[in-house]
């Protein structure tokens, strides 16, 4: 299986909005920061009035419709959000609902849903850039009595969520910039994912395997089965007996190409589904290195990892001429606003050589990062290098949330913050406002936390009255673009006042 397979969600599930609405994807598993979690909106209808569906068959877990105020800054980060509880034990979410809009769809506490059934309107409330809905699908832990925070995100992050197959749209995911309408759940949907499985050039007597997935996206079990690839063919895969698919369960069926020739090879994969067949294109394009220069960069892609904010991190790239003839090769310098920083190359290679590249990763921003290294060859194919990184916060929390958990009133408790700086080669200069919300307070703090180093902030917890509280500790690196880290920190009061 492939990485993302490990994220796989194990349910399937519908478009989260009501049959008809036109939807947009502004953030996609991949592009959405945190990850694993999506952005989308509702499109074309002059009233601006989108409503949320249930994306499948579950129980209402969690219900707070009462927060009006829109919060882009996340002080506070009062988010009107729903969670449902489905049967294959995933949950899912639906925040920045309008205020009273899931009660007026008549939504209660542990009650049924069904897939389709309204679950409000889609709104800007809360934590929110603009009206959408923000949805996720999550595995919660099972050792927790309740695995949502008070401000109702899963504990402890993104790391609890999965990758949903959805039915009735093309490619059955959320990609971002993608628009689709929604429609019912259907009984059944078989789909082959990727709908053609395209090769890039592979030279002659290498091979390159990709996977092609069959997954069962209906209400209905479905008897599936695959052909084998013809024989002697430069692509090829293993056949799969016919076997019973409950919905959302998939099979992976790896395909592997080893072109023998520079033309290109096509065949069909065969799908058998409940005894009808249909058919799914497989191809591959070859190419080998003849007289012609044949440039090959090493490794084919680069991945930085997290690197902080204001940090850097290098590794070099080795192109060599694997051909037989002498090679001119040129690529422009760090382009204007890029984050992948390299050195403009203009030289030849006889047959056999090498050159070595080194790209510099220097983040701007929090969250992934992506660019592609374009290597001219003058008589032959340019060569494509992805460079990926993400910037990483310039401090970090330890623990990523504070919680106070259950206080009586009249009691007080303190607990410690560390901020941590990352960096192993530069101090920041931090500052907290001093604070006394909700009955947590804490300190002013300006000060240069060193490199490698930490910072201990006490917050201070007297609830002032029952029920769940919150408040957002504010962190700010000093620069010529301040930088702001919040701590979300929780508590609830109980009980009357205490009584030694």
């Amino acid at each position: 299986m492939t990485s993302q397979a490990s994220r796989r969600a194990r349910g399937v599930y519908r478009v989260p909005y009501v049959n008809g609405t036109r939807v947009r994807v502004n953030g996609d598993a991949g592009s959405h920061y945190p990850p694993t979690r999506y952005d989308l909106v509702g499109m074309g209808r002059d009233d601006g009035v989108y409503r949320i569906a249930a994306a499948a068959d579950g129980i209402v877990r969690r219900l707070v419709d009462q927060f009006n105020q829109n919060r882009p800054d996340g002080n506070p980060c009062d988010n009107n959000h729903v969670w449902l509880e489905h049967p294959n034990g995933e949950w899912t979410k639906y925040t920045h609902l309008r205020q009273g809009s899931a009660t007026a769809a008549g939504l209660v506490l542990d009650g049924p849903v069904a897939a389709g059934a309204p679950l409000g309107i889609e709104g800007d409330v809360g934590c929110a850039h603009g009206q959408h809905l923000h949805f996720e699908v999550a595995v919660p832990d099972p050792n927790l009595s309740d695995p949502i925070t008070p401000d109702g995100f899963i504990i402890p992050d993104h790391r609890r969520n999965r990758i949903p197959w959805i039915c009735g749209i093309p490619g059955r995911q959320f990609v971002e910039g993608r628009t689709f309408t929604a429609v019912a759940y259907p009984s059944r949907d078989i789909a082959v994912l990727p709908e053609s499985v395209t090769f890039a050039k592979v030279p002659i007597g290498h091979g390159e395997t990709e996977i092609c997935t069959v997954v069962n996206l209906g209400r209905t079990a479905a008897t599936v089965a695959v052909s084998g690839s013809p024989g002697g063919s430069v692509l090829a895969w293993f056949p799969v007996r016919a076997t019973r698919l409950a919905p959302g369960d998939f099979i992976d069926i790896p395909i592997r190409f080893t072109p023998v020739s520079v033309l290109p090879a096509r065949e069909a994969l065969t799908l058998t589904v409940d005894g009808e067949k249909t058919q799914v294109n497989v191809i591959g394009i070859g190419a080998g290195t003849g007289p012609w220069p044949a440039i090959v960069a090493v490794p084919g892609s680069l991945t930085f990892g997290s690197v902080p904010l204001r940090g850097r991190a290098t590794d070099p790239i080795t192109l060599t001429n694997r051909g037989a003839g002498r090679a001119k090769i040129t690529t422009p310098g760090t382009p204007s606003g890029s984050v992948f920083h390299r050195f403009a190359l203009n030289t030849t290679l006889e047959a056999g050589e090498s050159v070595g590249m080194p790209i510099r990763f220097r983040p701007t921003s929090v969250g992934p990062r992506r660019e592609t290294l374009v290597v001219s060859v003058t008589g032959g194919d340019p060569v494509e290098v992805p460079l990926l990184g993400s910037g990483a916060p310039l401090i970090e929390f330890e623990p990523a949330e504070l919680d106070f958990k259950g206080l009586p009133l009249g009691r007080t408790a303190t607990k410690t913050v560390s901020i941590v700086n990352p960096s192993p080669d530069d101090g920041v200069s931090v500052t907290i406002p001093s604070a006394r919300t909700n009955g947590f307070r804490w300190p002013a703090v300006s000060t240069v936390i060193p490199a490698d180093g930490r910072l201990a902030v006490t917050v201070t917890f007297a609830p002032l009255r029952q029920g769940p509280l919150s408040a957002t500790l504010l962190a700010t690196v000093a620069g010529p673009a301040p930088y702001t880290r919040r701590l979300r920190i929780v508590g609830t009061g109980t009980g009357g006042p205490h009584v030694p």
